[in-house]
C-alpha cells in the first residue's frame, strides 16, 4: 500500500453511539440536529437518509469508518465555540457521564475480560496490568487491524511511568483523518480508572501524534526555517527524525518495522496556545507527523481495585433503566419521530378539495386558499403572507379572508397541528411547520 494512502479502518459502533447520546443531552435539539445532518454516513457508496442515519448510529451491531468518526470529533470543538460551551468539559461528559468512564459499554468489557479473567484477579497492580496487557487486547480484539504495545515502563521516585503506543493499523503508513488525540486517546484513557472504581492516572501526556502541525494550527501563520519551526514570530519547536527521537527517549517499539525510521517529525520545545480554541493544541516535549502515537502515563503503583470491582460492571450491564441513557434514547426517538413525520398535502382540482395525509382537510374557498399558501410554502419557501393578496387574488377567493384563515387554523390544528398559521400582525400571517411539507396536484 501506497504511503500516506487512506485505509477503510471499521470500528464498533458503540463509540459513535456515546458520542451521539452525549451530544443529545448537552445541546439544543435543533443545534445538534443541524450537526448530525452535516455529517451523512455513506453506506454502499449512498448516503444513508437522516432518519436511517440516526438508526445507524444507535445500533451497536453496526460498524462505522473510523475516518467518520474522527471527523465528528473534530468538528465538535467549533459548535461548542459558538455555544460559549468548554471541549474539554463536553469529552469529561462524553468518557464520564453515560459509561462512567469507558468509551466502549460495560458488556464489551465484560467479554473483553472473561479470557484473561484470572490474571485480572491475580494482578497486584491493577493500572499497570491494564495498561500493558488488558487494553491491548481489548483494542486489537475491537479493532483487528490496530496496534498497541508497551513501549517503556519504568519506576521513577515511586511513580510508574508506561508508554503505550498506538495506531490503528500495522504497517504505520496509513493517514486517516487528523483528531486531537489529547483529547480523544489521552482523555479517556487517564478517566478510565474510574470504570473499575480506581483513582485516574496522575498524568497523561502525548509524547507523539499522527497528526502534523499544519492539521492543528489553522487559526495562525507558520513557517519553517531550517529546521526550526515559527508560529508568528516565535520559534516553537524543530525537526527531527522519529527514530532519534526514539533512541532518545529510551523507547524500543516490539513489532514495528516501519518503512521509513527516518521519517521527519516536529519536536514541541513549548506549549503552543490556539488563539480561537484558548487552549493547547501543542504539546512540549510531543513530535507530531509521527507514524504513530506515544502516550505516557504516570501513576502510584500497586493499587489494586475492590475484589468486587466486577460486580458494579454486571450490575450496569443488567440495568436496562439507566436514567441518563433513557434520557438520551428519548430524544432520539423524538429525533426520528420528527424526522418520519411528513404533512403531504394534495389538491385534487375536479372538486376543489385539500387533502393532508389521505384525510380531507377542506373544500372549496378555504381549500383554495390554502392551496396558495402550501404551494407557496413547499414549493418556494415563502411563508410569510399578508391577507391582502387573497383579497385582490383573481380566483375565487376574495372575500370573508379573516373568517376563512381562522377556519383553516382551525382545520390545521384538529387534522395536522404540525403545521399551523400563526398572525404576526393585523392583516399578516406566518406558516409554522414542525416537519417536512410537501405538495401536489391531481
Amino acid at each position: 500500500m501506497k504511503k500516506n494512502a487512506r485505509l477503510r479502518i471499521m470500528v464498533p459502533n458503540e463509540t459513535l453511539k456515546l458520542f451521539y447520546a452525549t451530544t443529545l443531552l448537552e445541546f439544543p435539539c435543533e443545534t445538534i440536529t443541524e450537526f448530525w445532518r452535516q455529517h451523512p454516513i455513506v453506506v454502499n457508496g449512498n448516503p444513508l437518509t437522516f432518519e436511517s442515519q440516526l438508526h445507524h448510529i444507535w445500533d451497536e451491531s453496526k460498524t462505522i469508518e473510523f475516518d467518520y468518526i474522527a471527523k465528528v470529533f473534530n468538528d465538535i470543538e467549533p459548535l461548542i465555540l459558538s455555544l460559549k460551551g468548554s471541549i474539554v468539559e463536553f469529552v469529561d461528559k462524553f468518557v464520564i457521564g453515560l459509561n462512567k468512564g469507558s468509551i466502549v459499554n460495560v458488556s464489551s468489557i465484560l467479554k473483553t475480560i472473561a479470557p484473561i479473567l484470572q490474571k485480572v484477579f491475580s494482578a497486584k497492580d491493577f493500572r499497570s496490568f491494564s495498561l500493558r496487557s488488558f487494553l491491548p487486547f481489548i483494542i486489537e480484539k475491537a479493532v483487528p487491524t490496530s496496534y498497541c504495545r508497551t513501549v517503556l515502563h519504568e519506576n521513577k521516585a515511586g511513580f510508574n511511568r508506561t508508554v503505550l503506543a498506538f495506531s490503528l493499523e500495522k504497517t504505520f503508513t496509513i493517514k486517516n483523518a487528523p483528531y486531537d488525540a489529547g483529547l480523544f486517546i489521552a482523555r479517556p484513557l487517564q478517566l478510565g480508572p474510574l470504570r473499575f472504581g480506581l483513582p485516574i492516572f496522575d498524568e497523561v501526556r502525548m509524547l507523539a501524534d499522527v497528526a502534523r502541525v499544519e492539521d492543528i494550527v489553522t487559526h495562525s501563520s507558520y513557517s519553517y526555517k531550517d529546521s526550526d519551526i515559527v508560529i508568528g514570530d516565535i520559534r516553537f519547536g524543530k525537526r527531527l527524525s522519529f527514530s532519534g527521537f526514539c533512541k532518545e527517549q529510551g523507547f524500543s517499539p516490539e513489532g514495528i518495522t516501519l518503512p521509513d525510521t527516518d521519517v521527519s517529525v516536529v519536536y514541541i520545545e513549548h506549549d503552543y496556545v490556539c488563539p480561537y480554541r484558548k487552549r493547547t493544541v501543542l504539546h512540549k516535549g510531543c513530535i507530531y507527523g509521527a507514524p504513530l502515537y506515544f502516550i505516557r502515563l504516570k501513576y502510584k503503583p500497586n493499587v489494586k481495585p475492590s475484589e468486587q470491582f466486577i460486580s458494579p460492571l454486571i450490575s450496569d450491564c443488567l440495568d436496562t433503566a439507566n436514567e441518563s441513557w433513557e434520557k438520551a434514547k428519548a430524544i432520539h426517538l423524538r429525533l426520528i419521530a420528527t424526522e418520519s413525520k411528513r404533512a403531504i398535502f394534495v389538491f385534487r382540482k375536479s372538486d376543489d378539495t385539500l387533502f393532508v395525509n389521505n384525510k380531507r382537510l377542506a373544500r372549496f374557498a378555504p381549500a383554495l386558499m390554502l392551496r396558495k399558501i402550501i404551494s407557496q410554502y413547499a414549493n418556494d419557501g415563502k411563508n410569510e403572507f399578508s391577507n391582502i393578496e387573497f383579497s385582490h387574488d383573481g380566483g375565487k377567493v376574495r372575500e370573508n379572508v379573516s373568517l376563512r384563515l381562522q377556519r383553516i387554523e382551525n382545520l390545521l390544528n384538529i387534522k395536522c397541528d404540525d403545521v399551523r398559521i400563526k398572525k404576526t400582525g393585523r392583516g399578516q400571517f406566518t406558516v409554522v411547520a414542525n416537519c417536512p411539507v410537501f405538495y401536489r396536484e391531481e
